[in-house]
């Protein structure tokens, strides 16, 4: 048996010359009487894999249950600062205060022009 040029080299001529280029045709296993040999087999294995996991997860370990403490705790806190959070934002402080009064009296202010601009405008009038 004869190589092409561009595979003539001492591997090529010890695989061409063990005999495995010429019994792929015998090393074929025999045909099943299955039509689909191994898909419900598969199918099986891949179920009860799915089954064994599932219930291997509702054990808990110390870690996980640690894990959850430290979850409940980090909660109460957030609810206490928040509520703590609430408490200060419900009391105005100093300078909300201060601009309150400063609301006002700009209105008291704006309020007291246009009446002076209504008894100016009455004035002229009247002239």
């Amino acid at each position: 048996m004869r190589t092409t040029p561009h595979l003539n080299d001492e591997h090529m001529q010890l695989y061409e010359w063990s005999g495995t280029v010429t019994g792929i045709a015998f090393s074929l296993p025999a045909r099943s009487k299955r039509s689909h040999p191994w898909h419900a087999s598969h199918a099986v294995l891949g179920v009860l894999t799915s089954l064994l996991i599932l219930n291997g997860c509702d054990n808990q370990g110390p870690a996980e249950r640690a894990g959850e403490r430290v979850d409940r705790s980090v909660q109460e806190m957030k609810e206490e600062a928040n509520a703590l959070f609430d408490d200060a934002t419900a009391q105005p402080g100093p300078a909300q205060e201060a601009g309150k009064a400063l609301g006002d009296a700009r209105e008291q202010t704006g309020e007291k022009i246009e009446q002076m601009g209504k008894d100016m405008q009455g004035d002229m009038q009247g002239l």
